[in-house]
């Protein structure tokens, strides 16, 4: 009788595997493979293949995010997430109903992420570095619509910075 492997010995290998997994590819047969390699994160009620997806852009950079619009998803965000399921130029967009002061916290958020706060006008109007798993909240300073979630050092990488105009679809709305 041959005994399987635990699915808990599988993703403990797959943690420490880490950074050290070679680049998805970013065409239409990557992303294909990519759905198709998908392990589902045990830690998460929202896993990322079943979140709708938007592209933005900021500058000349388009951005394909996962949208957050919803009190449940948005209170999970990037939780639980690994290095290893966000690439680079990955990006989560949390829609809220009004524009507002936010504040963010890293609450079981294992990898380090930069952050924007968006207002109305869809202007960038703070942006910060935030450290994992640190529940120190990070404010918006000014009311802001949006926020948008990306690893850390890909503002720097892509020149985002407050100030910048962010296109987002009109029909991206807020569920509740």
């Amino acid at each position: 009788m041959s005994k399987k492997p635990h699915l808990s010995v599988f993703l403990a290998f797959a943690l420490l595997l880490g950074c050290a997994v070679a680049p998805t590819p970013t065409t239409a047969q990557g992303q294909k493979q990519r759905d198709q390699d998908f392990v589902k994160n045990p830690h998460r009620m929202y896993q990322l293949n079943e979140l709708a997806r938007v592209e933005i852009q900021i500058g000349d950079h388009k951005l394909k995010t996962w949208v957050m619009d919803e009190n449940s998803k948005r209170m999970e965000g990037m939780m639980f997430l690994t290095n290893k399921e966000v690439q680079p130029d990955e990006a989560m967009i949390f829609v809220f109903q009004d524009e507002e002061p936010l504040s963010f916290w890293m609450r079981n958020t294992l990898i380090p992420l930069d952050i924007a706060y968006v207002n109305a006008k869809k202007q960038i109007v703070t942006t910060a570095a935030m450290r994992p798993l640190d529940e120190t909240g990070i404010p918006s300073r000014y009311p802001a619509k949006y926020a948008i979630e990306m690893k850390a050092g890909a503002f720097k990488r892509l020149g985002i910075k407050a100030g910048m105009t962010v296109k987002i679809p009109d029909t991206l709305k807020a569920k509740d």
